[in-house]
């Protein structure tokens, strides 16, 4: 038997979804859903970002902060000015180490001038200036040191501006000035 459907023209058949249609409504629905969640996550990071920016600005700008600053700005001055009189103590120190050389070196060249009989009480060097004092047995000793210190090299313009007898010595003061270079007589 047959089964005859007289309704069968007047019921609307569904047609066949589109796949292709229905594929690309999803994609677009993803791609849109993404999209909306990209911005919203952009946005919160911004709104983070904001907030931390506006903490640190706080901190940047509150009192305690500012005198700290205040307090490291003063001791790099005070450490810009200590490294300053540093390095004029080293150049300082570099130069005493220096004129202590030299005159050891002069006070070698003058020991070694000295004639028997004839001894050192006072030697002051000012400079270029040297003034030995000393005493002798024998007058020609002095002079005789005075020739030893001129032909010793270093040494220049030798005078012997005062010679005193004291109790059978002679007291003597010679003074000298320093020329460019010192011969050591050792």
């Amino acid at each position: 038997m047959r089964d005859f459907n007289f309704f069968d023209p007047y019921l609307k058949t569904q047609a066949k979804p589109n796949t292709n249609r229905i594929v690309l409504v999803v994609l677009g629905a993803l791609l849109l859903a993404l999209m909306v969640y990209y911005q919203f996550m952009l946005m919160n990071k911004a709104k983070n970002l904001q907030t931390d920016i506006d903490e640190i600005q706080m901190y940047i700008q509150s009192s305690e902060t500012t005198n700290k600053l205040v307090i490291v700005e003063q001791k790099q001055k005070e450490l810009e000015r200590l490294q300053g009189i540093y390095a004029n103590v080293s150049i300082a120190t570099s130069q005493i180490e220096q004129a202590d050389k030299l005159d050891d070196m002069l006070i070698e060249q003058i020991n070694a001038q000295l004639p028997e009989n004839a001894f050192l009480s006072e030697l002051n060097i000012n400079q270029s200036l040297i003034t030995i004092r000393g005493y002798s047995m024998e007058y020609p000793t002095i002079a005789q040191f005075a020739y030893n210190l001129r032909e010793s090299g270093g040494l220049g313009n030798i005078l012997i501006p005062s010679i005193n007898e004291n109790n059978g010595s002679f007291e003597f003061t010679i003074n000298a000035t320093v020329g460019m270079e010192v011969n050591d007589a050792n």
